[in-house]
């Protein structure tokens, strides 16, 4: 999914700051795989995995909890930009 969300009268650095910190404060699981902070470009990328081997539909599908393991992958990308107004 795709969302473009413009927030007038905020620079690109403020943006980029406001994005990072939300994502350090949302995925703070100890299994977190990969992120990038690339502040000139304006990205933020993470990738987390989360154990949902002890969800109890796995085990009502015949999964053992105890051997099977099962992780869900979660990859989130913010670009940052500045808008440039153009009078015409």
């Amino acid at each position: 999914m795709e969302s473009i969300i413009e927030l007038p009268n905020v620079s690109k650095t403020e943006l980029f700051s406001r994005a990072k910190l939300a994502i350090q404060k949302t995925f703070t699981s100890s299994k977190m795989g990969t992120s990038n902070y690339d502040s000139e470009a304006g990205i933020c990328i993470i990738n987390n995995f989360y154990d949902i081997s002890d969800m109890t539909t796995l085990s009502a599908l015949g999964s053992n909890p105890s051997t099977d393991q099962y992780y869900f992958n979660a990859l989130l990308s913010i670009v940052v930009k500045d808008v440039i107004f153009f009078a015409v």
